[in-house]
Parts: C-alpha cells; sequence; structure tokens
C-alpha cells in the first residue's frame, strides 16, 4: 500500500490522500447509538452514522 501512496505523490506532486474507511466497527459507539435512535440500527441507521461520521 506505502508503494501506490508514495507513486501517487510522486505523480500528482500532492502528498496528500483521504480516504475514508466504510467500516462500522472504526465508528464511534456514541455517533451510532445516535443515529439507530432516530433511524433504527438498520441499514439507514448505518449510512447516518457514516455520514455523521465522515
Amino acid at each position: 500500500m506505502i508503494d501506490k501512496l508514495v507513486e501517487k505523490i510522486r505523480k500528482t506532486g500532492a502528498p496528500i490522500e483521504v480516504g475514508l474507511d466504510p467500516m462500522l466497527n472504526y465508528v464511534p459507539e456514541f455517533v451510532k447509538q445516535r443515529a439507530y435512535e432516530v433511524q433504527g440500527e438498520s441499514l439507514v441507521g448505518a449510512a447516518v452514522a457514516f455520514l455523521q461520521f465522515h
């Protein structure tokens, strides 16, 4: 992975790359709970949690 990052930095001249990991266990529990309270513990609730976290 680091080789890809270095290659992109060399190509673009920009040493910054941003990636958002779509893994629910990376979202803080309080963010998930707040989203689940509104949308229920469902795919929609998870999507809302991702949007609030990211």
